[in-house]
């Protein structure tokens, strides 16, 4: 479960790094809203796959796998948000 949990919290900084930058970088060119839509869908179905996973098994609660679940799309929306304002800042 630790591996597990290690990969789980890499891949989540990964994509919340890509997603701050693609947010911060999003009227620069106009194919990066495509790429930052296909990213943050691509990271909900992972969301889901992490859910299932700690739930199927590790046997971990539905209400422990769905607090993790939604830190992580909370982390996505704050990354998200975070891009776009510095995306207004820097205009």
């Amino acid at each position: 479960m630790k591996t597990f949990l290690a990969i789980y919290i890499a891949v989540f900084a990964l994509v919340f790094l890509s997603v701050f930058l693609l947010s911060k970088n999003e009227g620069k060119a106009p194919y990066i809203k495509s790429v930052l839509t296909a990213v943050c869908v691509i990271a909900l179905v992972g969301v889901v796959f992490g859910m299932t996973v700690l739930e199927g098994r590790y046997e971990m609660s539905r209400l422990y796998s769905s607090l993790i679940a939604a830190a992580a799309v909370g982390g996505i929306y704050i990354a998200d948000r975070l891009g776009a304002s510095f995306n207004k800042n820097s205009e």
